[in-house]
């Protein structure tokens, strides 16, 4: 349990109540401490003058906005929590249809040289570089892919064409990642061109002796991808509608902020008391929204976005470990005759026992 806790992840302060409670990282609370401040020392003027100056709101009145605040705020958080849960999805999936490709590159390609005894050097040459050119480009599709998504200026002029913002042309003028010169050339970082440079590049190889059934299943599994980063796409470039947004959270800030000039007005007749009801009431909904905020936008680089950095590293481990296991591989369609042999074996040790039925035999011997 204490290497557990060593590891520091989110599943293993799950595990302890006060870990959960006290744990700093992804914690809104610091975020909330100002407008539970702002809120508590309005509530401390409206005590000091309320006998002078008699104002205040019925609670009863009060109370009618309550249903209403509470149901933009949780609509908010469950739609923000389903594009984040959604854009965790695409990506995993994307990234697991790029990783599967490769494998079936390795696959095709390893049966190929194995298989095809008429095959010379320049032509397995070839062929092993064919395999590494889907690598490289694999790598920059997942490259191009998380600038993208992370940029949502780039985003959005891909999706919808809309003008790059200064700092984001500054970037892809002086990117020193990449070859681009200037704001012409970002088409370079369209991650469909390189889409479309692999598909070119898996189906125009009838040269190294691939089936054209097995050029066609890669072209389709990298059709695949093209799905789920649209998908990707499409969340990155469209935020939760503006008119929500703001009207969610004018009611959020006039409810919460009028719960002062309500408190002392029935519900509670003590100041210390609606003191604390009122700190732990702003940090309850305000966090609410923090944390929709948060979810609403996962493309970032912080702890708590969804970490598409990370997952393109662990692809490319991934098929770099798939790549290891290519001496391994070569032996398939040994092991693939070995199981035809021991399956004829199997049959044939069958009908020698006498396990079937004869049914023109006309005799009870020969009934299993």
């Amino acid at each position: 349990m204490s290497q557990l806790f060593s590891i520091g992840s989110y599943r293993s302060s799950a595990i302890s109540l006060w870990s959960v409670l006290f744990r700093l990282e992804g914690n809104v609370f610091f975020a909330v401490l100002p407008f539970c401040i702002a809120n508590c020392l309005l509530l401390w003027l409206v005590a000091y003058y309320r006998e002078t100056y008699n104002f205040g709101f019925s609670p009863t009145g009060h109370g009618l906005l309550t249903l209403l605040v509470s149901f933009l705020v949780i609509s908010k958080v469950n739609l923000a929590y389903d594009r984040y849960r959604a854009v965790r999805y695409h990506a995993g999936q994307g990234a697991a249809v790029l990783r599967e490709l490769i494998q079936m590159v390795i696959t095709v390609s390893s049966t190929s040289l194995s298989n095809n005894n008429n095959i010379n050097d320049d032509q397995g040459k070839e062929l092993r570089y064919w395999r590494s050119e889907c690598i490289v480009k694999v790598t920059d599709i997942m490259d191009t892919t998380v600038r993208v998504l992370q940029d949502y200026s780039l985003a959005k002029h891909l999706a919808h064409n809309k003008p790059l913002k200064s700092t984001t042309a500054y970037n892809i003028k002086n990117s020193s990642n990449n070859n681009e010169s200037s704001v012409e050339e970002v088409i370079e970082l369209d991650p469909l061109v390189h889409v479309q440079s692999l598909r070119l590049h898996l189906y125009c190889a009838s040269g190294l002796g691939l089936d054209i059934l097995e050029r066609i299943n890669l072209v389709n599994k990298l059709q695949e991808y093209t799905r789920e980063y649209t998908s990707l796409l499409i969340l990155s470039s469209t935020p939760i509608p503006f008119p929500l947004t703001q009207m969610g959270r004018a009611f959020l800030f006039i409810w919460v902020f009028s719960m002062p000039l309500v408190l002392l007005e029935g519900p509670f007749s003590d100041f210390w008391s609606a003191l604390a009801f009122l700190f732990f009431l702003t940090y309850g909904f305000i966090g609410l929204e923090l944390v929709s905020i948060k979810l609403s936008d996962p493309f970032g680089h912080s702890h708590d976005d969804v970490q598409l950095s990370n997952i393109r590293d662990a692809t490319i481990d991934g098929i770099e470990n798939d790549l290891k296991q290519i001496p391994n591989q070569t032996t398939i369609s040994e092991r693939r005759l070995l199981f035809s042999m021991q399956k004829r074996q199997t049959q044939q040790d069958h009908h020698d026992q006498g396990y079937g039925y004869h049914a023109m035999a006309g005799t009870t011997a020969d009934l299993a």
